[in-house]
């Protein structure tokens, strides 16, 4: 098992985050990578084998990504798990999350914009609430938000949230069987 944490917006803080990955860290986060960036501070966690497939930070030139979870997309030879999040994030924007299939809850940072994203089925869970700074905080596991978001509320299964356009659902895009 593995977990995620962030703030975006103003006074976003990396020593906040990594207090909130310490609460969840019983997961197992062996493995740790943080990622700070203008009004952003995310890092994730994860056993070893785990952060070998890919879950943890994954970047390209646009975006960022805190990912957890299992992908059983096809992917290039030694793709991670979260560079397929990636690559469709760039291909589909929004929409991604309808394309992954497996159990996932990740946060992209593309520019401007935060995107939170939960599994259909709703396996990987993903807690997220408004700081009181105007930010928004969000983690793994709603322990980790106590004293950065006064309130928590879970990311429903098959949605995505937006800093741009706030909480949508999407419909799985699985290839025929």
């Amino acid at each position: 098992m593995a977990g995620i944490a962030g703030i975006f917006g103003p006074k976003s803080s990396m020593e906040d985050v990594e207090q909130m990955l310490q609460t969840i860290a019983h997961r197992g986060l062996d493995e740790k990578s943080v990622h700070q960036a203008e009004q952003l501070s995310m890092a994730a966690g994860a056993p070893g084998l785990s952060a070998a497939r890919g879950t943890g930070l994954a970047r390209n030139d646009q975006a960022v990504v805190a990912f957890d979870g299992e992908i059983y997309n096809e992917r290039m030879e030694g793709e991670a798990d979260a560079d397929v999040a990636l690559t469709l994030h760039r291909t589909y924007g929004r929409a991604f999350a309808g394309h992954l299939q497996g159990v996932f809850a990740c946060a992209i940072h593309d520019g401007d914009e935060l995107l939170l994203a939960r599994d259909a089925v709703g396996v990987r869970p993903m807690y997220w609430g408004p700081t009181a700074e105007g930010g928004v905080a969000f983690a793994s596991e709603a322990k980790a938000l106590v004293g950065v978001s006064d309130d928590v509320s879970e990311l429903p299964p098959g949605t995505t949230w937006s800093s741009r356009s706030g909480l949508a659902g999407y419909v799985p895009q699985y290839p025929p069987t």
